[in-house]
């Protein structure tokens, strides 16, 4: 059995890393999968790129990344980002520059490719069907032998199937389909940015063609006490989100259950205009 860990925006989180770590531990996974922004945001940048250094992971470099090597304009970043990753550009080690710096912004290999926001840009959020199925037809193009494309930076996680359309990746267990493509995020390490602070992960089984999506509780008065202490805003481990995306969430879910209901090709094909 071949099981593969997929993670995303860590976040110079160590106390949300470690904790997915641990969680880890009982899938038995065989690789580790990065999708990006290891680094901005939290209080341990330097000590998460050696966490991660050590295990060792196979990463792409995120649009934090890039920012905090100077690669890509911060001006593009919203006012919290830009905070914490101009504190963070100032405490990046040489050893993390270096791993950061040899960090590819799309990996692909038989099956699976990889890239942090899209195939694109690593600013752009992959976050409705339209998008998802866009990236799926860039994919067909530029990766024809890859099924399965990972993203990250929306810090929520998503599944979309090039048939079944958008898919509830609050269930603990989605079946993949091996005449489908498929569009997964992993959601966030280290910057939940749903109601709950928990870090998300997700476990690809490729010889059952399972994706299990998990999420763990962490230490985030640790992260908060970490971000004090450095002089970064503690809300950047976690942020809520606001009541005009929590509409357009919910209203996403009533309509997917209404199509799940109604059954048809017809529905199905609505959810992909």
């Amino acid at each position: 059995m071949t099981r593969v860990a997929v993670i995303s925006d860590v976040h110079a989180n160590t106390h949300a890393l470690r904790a997915v770590l641990a969680a880890l531990e009982e899938f038995g996974v065989s690789r580790f999968l990065c999708a990006g922004d290891l680094v901005g945001y939290g209080p341990h940048p330097n000590e998460c790129v050696e966490m991660l250094r050590e295990l060792p992971v196979v990463a792409v470099a995120g649009n934090h990344d890039l920012v905090a090597l100077r690669r890509a304009d911060i001006s593009r970043c919203d006012p919290l980002a830009r905070q914490t990753l101009e504190w963070t550009i100032g405490q990046l080690t040489e050893a993390s520059r270096e791993y950061l710096g040899a960090l590819p912004v799309v990996l692909s290999d038989s099956e699976i490719a990889m890239t942090h926001g899209s195939l694109a840009d690593r600013f752009e959020y992959i976050s409705s069907a339209d998008l998802a199925a866009g990236q799926l037809a860039d994919l067909s193009s530029q990766h024809p032998q890859a099924r399965l494309l990972l993203l990250g930076h929306t810090h929520v996680p998503m599944a979309y199937g090039s048939r079944s359309g958008m898919l509830d990746a609050r269930q603990s267990r989605i079946r993949l389909d091996p005449a489908q493509r498929y569009v997964l995020n992993p959601g966030s390490v280290g910057q939940s940015r749903d109601q709950s602070p928990d870090a998300s992960f997700l476990v690809l089984d490729t010889q059952t063609d399972e994706a299990f999506f998990r999420r763990v509780a962490y230490d985030i008065e640790s992260c908060r006490e970490d971000l004090r202490r450095v002089g970064l805003p503690t809300k950047s481990c976690h942020r809520e989100p606001t009541r005009s995306s929590l509409t357009r969430r919910v209203a996403r879910r009533v309509k997917r259950l209404a199509l799940r209901r109604g059954g048809g090709a017809e529905s199905a094909a609505d959810e992909r205009k």
